[in-house]
């Protein structure tokens, strides 16, 4: 998706068409779980606000930066450094969301995961990914 200027003004643009339910192309089925994501989510966030209860005390933003944080990582890291160390990366950030891991549990969970994402995504599915950065 990306977004640009043109004739009539800002435009944004999928590069996949998505066709409709009885000739689905490759764009329908990430519009149409965007669109559930989305739903879900506003679901939740009014039932949040209708409910009576107590009010938490605070927001915890630093779970919301570190999990924000290690998705913006994974796009900008994935075609630079590849798979591999983007999965290290992104899972090295994604646990300073919370207090359980240190530093080096975190690395054995980050190299385990990576492996097994590797195995997964690479090996048993055969997706055309860089396992390492081109040097």
């Amino acid at each position: 998706m990306f977004i640009g200027i043109g004739a009539g003004g800002l435009m944004l643009a999928m590069p996949l068409e998505s066709g409709t339910a009885g000739a689905m192309e490759a764009g329908f089925y990430p519009r149409l779980v965007c669109a559930l994501i989305i739903a879900l989510g506003c679901l939740t966030a009014l039932a949040g606000l209708l409910r009576k209860g107590e009010l938490p005390e605070a927001w915890h933003w630093w779970p919301l930066l570190m999990v924000s944080a290690s998705a913006v990582v994974f796009a900008a890291l994935l075609d630079i450094a590849g798979f591999a160390i983007t999965l290290f990366a992104v899972a090295l950030i994604a646990s300073l969301a919370g207090r359980l891991l240190n530093i080096w549990r975190a690395a054995m969970l980050a190299g385990v995961l990576v492996l097994m994402n590797i195995a997964l995504f690479i090996f048993a599915l055969g997706l055309p990914l860089r396992i390492w950065p081109r040097i």
